[in-house]
């Protein structure tokens, strides 16, 4: 009997019993399976050296990259070491997952910048960073995040290009299995998971080879989002520093009932301190976004009308009052939860592989609901894609 077929009724009663199963199965096979550990550099488009660390499994191999996004503040700064990150990402590792982890631009190892960073006429969102501006030979080669603008739209915003280029180093690196992505972040470093996933599905790929800057663009009919694979969200917060973020509709448009077909939607487990009050809010605020009448799993068991169109969309209440990634210490069993989801998304998705490698060689757009005509959102030949545009996003505020 498969894993999966033994775990579906005790999903739609709760995850914890799906964990059981799944630790059951896996025991022997993370003793066995001792990953590769390395300390990784990348840039991001507007030349921001990020700093991560990058394991890869050893004898189990699945088909399946995953991605963490570490939590931060402007009042106690925040990296990809804190808490437990790094024993996560040990532990899906040795279940057989590549994991990539990274310091957000100005966090962390990650506040070295290149010239580039400082072309204005390119990249004008990072201008308000300084209020006299020094000549072009004196300019800064590091960044700190204690000295991000909040005015405005907070420049923290802008760290979603930092997950850009850390899915272009997934697609490098892992070849493959990067298009089968999953997505973990906490607190606020969630809400921009959850921000990128909403632009994966506006970017589309240009289906035309040998392409010419006059080539008319060939448009894919599948968005990019189709590499995603499940988000998992500790604490997720509905804002990024002093501005407030449309999460809703990126809930709706990523994982609910908007222009999604079924197969398209992205299933989503929402985790939270049982005695989280503010946590519990949050989550059945985004749960109930995505599906009108959802009963939280710590009040109801589980048992929702959504089990088959959105089984695997959940929440998971955490026996602490603690929030974001200091649900990963030690004495909870939160890791154990994540496993165990991960794997049973993974056995239902199945080892689809789709081929992201070879993404340098084309053109993307982005349907831009602002435009009326697709904006392009890379070059082909480019590593990365242009800087996201917020407006697309609905941070209405912010520049074009």
């Amino acid at each position: 009997m498969s894993l999966l077929s033994r775990t579906r009724p005790a999903l739609a009663a709760g995850l914890a019993l799906a964990v059981l199963c799944v630790l059951d199965v896996g025991a022997a096979r993370a003793q066995a399976n001792k990953p590769e550990k390395k300390s990784v550099s990348f840039k991001s488009i507007d030349d921001v050296e990020l700093k991560g660390t990058y394991w890869t499994p050893d004898k189990v191999k699945k088909n399946a990259s995953v991605l963490l996004l570490h939590n931060f503040s402007r009042t106690k700064g925040g990296t990809s070491h804190d808490d437990a990150w790094d024993d996560l990402a040990n532990e899906l590792a040795m279940e057989g997952y590549n994991v990539l982890s990274f310091d957000f631009r100005g966090h962390g190892e990650s506040k070295g910048v290149g010239k580039n960073f400082w072309n204005f006429q390119r990249f004008p969102y990072n201008q308000p960073l300084f209020k006299k501006l020094p000549p072009m030979k004196e300019f800064p080669t590091s960044i700190d995040a204690k000295d991000f603008i909040l005015s405005g739209v907070s420049y923290h915003l802008y760290m979603v290009n930092d997950i850009v280029a850390a899915k272009a180093f997934l697609d490098d690196k892992a070849g493959p299995a990067a298009g089968n992505t999953i997505v973990i972040g906490a607190g606020q470093g969630a809400t921009l998971g959850l921000m990128w996933m909403a632009q994966e599905f506006k970017r589309v790929r240009d289906k035309t080879e040998n392409v010419t800057p006059q080539s008319r663009p060939n448009l894919d009919v599948e968005m990019e989002g189709k590499d995603l694979v499940a988000g998992i969200w500790l604490s997720p917060s509905s804002a990024v520093e002093s501005t407030q973020m449309p999460t809703n509709t990126w809930y709706k448009e990523v994982g609910g009932f908007a222009q999604l077909k079924k197969k398209e939607r992205i299933p989503m487990l929402f985790l939270y301190g049982k005695d989280d009050t503010i946590g519990k809010q949050r989550a059945t605020t985004a749960l109930t976004t995505m599906m009108p009448g959802y009963k939280m799993m710590a009040d109801t068991e589980g048992l929702n009308k959504f089990d088959v169109e959105f089984k695997f969309t959940r929440d998971y209440a955490i026996d602490t009052k603690l929030e974001g990634s200091q649900l990963l210490q030690k004495d909870l069993n939160t890791k154990n939860v994540i496993k165990g989801y991960v794997n049973l998304v993974m056995e239902d998705r199945g080892s689809k592989e789709i081929k992201r490698h070879d993404s340098t060689k084309y053109r993307y757009y982005w349907m831009d609901p602002t435009q009326k005509t697709p904006q392009l959102a890379k070059m082909a030949g480019e590593d990365l894609l242009l800087p996201i545009r917020l407006r697309m996003l609905g941070i209405m505020q912010a520049p074009n």
